[in-house]
């Protein structure tokens, strides 16, 4: 399954992230690793808007194509 199929108010641990050496970078920054618990804010997947979650105490905004590529539990 994948962050992206997660609906508003559930939890998920990350298992893997995309294998691409820009995007895996700019999660790792944002400190989305495999093990972390993220939760998710907002999701609307009908709409284009961004995805917005909670990793530890920050709230970041993820779009639909990226969120699709983490893979989570």
């Amino acid at each position: 399954m994948t962050l992206a199929n997660k609906n508003s108010g559930e939890k998920a641990r990350v298992l893997a992230l995309p294998q691409g050496q820009s995007a895996q970078g700019r999660l790792l920054a944002l400190g989305i690793l495999p093990g972390v618990e993220i939760e998710v804010l907002q999701n609307n997947p009908g709409r284009q808007s961004p995805m917005v979650i909670a990793v530890k105490e920050t709230r970041l905004s993820l779009g639909h194509g990226l969120a699709s590529r983490i893979v989570v539990a």
